[in-house]
């Protein structure tokens, strides 16, 4: 059922649930669903309305004091849905290696391995409707069964991603909770402070406060935070008036470890035209296409983070401008976006991202008598955890009083040092396999931390309110629970302590589904009588 603040009075107040979710994006909307007939009263709060509105947009206004990043008001959509309305549907799971603790990675590794994700996954592919679960690269590379001339590449694996349509989770899925019985969704209900009862131990209620001055009191058992990493941690450092630090802060690592995906194109190289791929290393929607990336042991041995690497054509031909015009009109199509800016977005994962799966096109099929193909290595890496990469407050406040972010996105040496091997890496490798033209030099690009804006490339946030085994060095238990609160959540990204180098909307849905699953258990716990027996 659906109820909106902007259209009367509040009715019951307070509003009273076992479970309230704030935040109706990918991760809150996965929950919600999940708990779709549980038998518990489910509370989801989404701060803005059905469609995008200037002056919530205005809200997520921020200011950018770190090295140069894209501006978050543009990559972030406060709405039902949330900013799933941006999504290009790229799914994969995140490497096994990636929830490992690495000794050349300071601060790396999850409170659990990838096995404990695994179900969830399955779960998660459905959600996002990316087909089937199929990750394994398979054994035949080829259809008419002939070798693929990246065979024999040492070091460098190559990663598939499967394809959401991609999933809109606002439309996709508001017939569902519309006809719940026992989820209510709360439209223009921005959360503006969290309150802790008298002991310190647990949140007692929320306030809301919308920008035409409705405001409402909303208590539950249980609370979940599921606005992004930006806002999430934004909330728990702006309700400092019983705790000054913020709630969940007292290790001061709220805010911190703020990552994101870096993008940047390491050079060029110069590809034998009689090199041909497989299909599966172009782009074929809905099919799975390959990248190609360091295995765990290439980044052991040369002291890097996680990557995947693509070539695509140095100069635009009517393949990459047909792909582009294809986003475009299906960016349209699925969500209105019309702005300059989206177009741009649009265009830049079409032809950057969309189009750049691997050595994607087979466009080197000419007789080898030819010059030879000219081709941009592009990368996308994760950033190292970085402690003084964060998320603060600032004096200014904004149209409903909280303090507006300020952004101190930074990278560090391991970032820098990790772009320049995984470009040498691919090169050398490709090299060896004979792939690139004989005589032919590369063209690396010069590259130094900070890159270029990465405006209309990613908006990957991560970190900010870390998972860890020990609240010394994170800010949620492994079921994201705010160690210093007995009934507070963190849902989506801000919990990963590495970013891993594949997308997360994946990772999002099944760390929502397995916390879901986690509060039902609870909340029935909560219920069932005390005996001797259930000690």
């Amino acid at each position: 059922m659906f109820a909106d603040l902007d259209e009367g009075s509040p009715g019951r107040d307070p509003r009273e649930f076992d479970l309230c979710i704030v935040g109706a994006g990918v991760a809150g909307i996965s929950m919600a669903c999940r708990l779709d007939g549980a038998g518990i009263r489910v509370g989801l709060l989404e701060a803005g309305g059905l469609e995008e509105e200037p002056e919530g947009q205005a809200l997520y206004r921020a200011l950018n004091e770190g090295d140069p990043l894209y501006p978050l008001d543009k990559n972030r959509r406060r709405r039902f849905g949330g900013t799933s309305q941006l999504w290009t549907g790229w799914c994969r799971p995140l490497d096994e290696s990636d929830f490992e603790e690495r000794r050349w990675v300071p601060d790396s590794g999850w409170p659990f391995g990838r096995k404990e994700l695994d179900p969830w996954y399955l779960e998660a592919q459905k959600v996002c409707e990316a087909g089937p679960f199929a990750y394994d690269f398979p054994s035949r590379e080829t259809a008419a069964g002939a070798s693929s001339p990246l065979d024999g590449l040492r070091g460098f694996a190559p990663r598939l991603y499967c394809f959401s349509p991609p999933t809109r989770f606002g439309p996709r899925y508001r017939p569902v909770l519309a006809a719940s019985r026992n989820v209510e969704v709360l439209l223009h209900a921005p959360v503006v402070r969290l309150v802790p009862d008298a002991f310190g131990k647990r949140i007692e209620r929320i306030e809301i406060r919308n920008h035409r001055g409705r405001s409402c009191t909303v208590k539950a058992g249980y609370f979940v935070l599921a606005m992004g990493a930006v806002e999430n941690a934004r909330l728990l450092l702006a309700s400092n008036d019983v705790e000054p630090r913020g709630i969940g802060n007292s290790s001061d690592l709220v805010g911190r470890y703020f990552m994101e995906h870096v993008n940047a194109e390491w050079g060029c190289v110069s590809i034998r035209n009689s090199v041909e791929l497989p299909p599966l290393y172009r782009l074929a929607r809905p099919k799975p296409v390959a990248r190609l990336g360091p295995d765990i042991a290439t980044q052991a041995r040369e002291g890097m983070m996680n990557g995947n690497l693509m070539l695509v054509p140095a100069k635009s031909s009517p393949s990459t401008a047909g792909i582009a015009a294809a986003a475009l009109a299906a960016a349209r199509e699925n969500g209105g976006e019309t702005a300059l800016w989206s177009r741009r977005r649009f265009l830049a994962a079409a032809v950057g991202g969309l189009a750049g799966t691997a050595l994607l096109y087979a466009g080197c099929r000419s007789r080898d008598t030819g010059p030879p193909g000219e081709w941009k290595l592009l990368l996308t890496q994760e950033q190292a955890p970085n402690r003084e990469s964060r998320i603060a407050l600032a004096g200014e406040r904004d149209a409903l009083g909280l303090p507006v972010v300020r952004v101190l996105w930074r990278g560090g040496d391991l970032d820098r040092h990790t772009f320049s091997r995984l470009g040498a890496g691919l090169e050398e490798e490709l090299r060896r396999a004979g792939i690139l033209a004989r005589g032919a030099t590369s063209k690396p690009a010069k590259f130094d931390w900070p890159p270029p804006p990465l405006q209309g490339m990613r908006g990957h946030h991560m970190g900010t309110t870390r998972m860890h085994a020990t609240p010394r060095r994170g800010v949620t238990d492994s079921q994201g629970r705010i160690f210093e609160k007995q009934n507070l959540y963190i849902a989506g990204s801000s919990l990963f302590p590495t970013s891993g180098a594949g997308t997360p909307t994946l990772t999002i849905v099944a760390l929502a589904l397995r916390q879901a699953e986690h509060l039902r258990r609870r909340l029935a716990q909560d219920a069932a009588p005390f005996t001797l027996e259930s000690r």
